[in-house]
């Protein structure tokens, strides 16, 4: 959760915890396994987007529940289950509503029917904030995200697949594109401003 917002501000009156931050994202994590988070998410935000007309949820994100327990294996498994427990009260109290995780790998067992799809970026070509720069993901990277596709697949999920490439190279864009199709995703190559630009399938 971003630190300058009203949703911030929400959660503070709440009393729920802040306990570290994400800095790839610049945003605050919030206890997850808080008695008060889980009502929060769902009876606040959630219920919020549904009545503004949007009709699902992308839980992005979801790894930065493991940086909370900092090798902490129970407090690891807290999170885990926190974090089930929110899917299933969204599907529960949104039944029509759409649900896609970014990753959330170790709980796809306990959520595969709850949800209708994983997204899952830089599988083949990646950019990097720190040096600012776009290169391929290495072959064991790609080879263990490879596997994550197939995982996600055999339990009857869509994979949204998002890689990133210099939008002059249409050659590299098209190519990566084919590579995620033939995977079995559906491929969205575009840019790390995330603004929607769409390099390839189509452009």
């Amino acid at each position: 959760i971003r630190s300058d917002t009203d949703t911030a501000k929400r959660a503070t009156e709440k009393k729920i915890p802040i306990l570290g931050k994400n800095k790839a994202w610049g945003s605050d994590l919030m206890d997850v396994t808080h008695p008060a988070w889980l009502s929060f998410v769902v009876d606040d935000i959630a219920a919020k987007a549904i009545e503004r007309g949007f009709d699902g949820f992308f839980l992005d994100t979801l790894d930065s529940a493991a940086l909370l327990a900092e090798g902490n294996a129970e407090k690891a498994a807290k999170c885990q289950t926190a974090l089930i427990q929110l899917i299933s009260a969204l599907r529960s109290r949104f039944p029509s509503a759409r649900i896609v995780l970014n990753r959330g790998f170790e709980l796809l067992d306990q959520v595969s029917t709850s949800v209708n799809g994983v997204l899952i970026e830089s599988i083949y070509q990646t950019f990097d904030a720190k040096t600012g720069r776009h290169h391929p993901v290495s072959s064991d990277g790609s080879a263990w995200l490879e596997a994550k596709v197939r995982k996600v697949q055999s339990l009857g999920l869509p994979v949204y697949a998002v890689d990133y490439v210099l939008p002059t190279d249409l050659r590299l864009a098209n190519k990566t594109a084919a590579k995620l199709s033939a995977l079995g995703c559906v491929p969205f190559i575009t840019t790390p401003a995330l603004d929607g630009t769409l390099i390839a399938p189509l452009r």
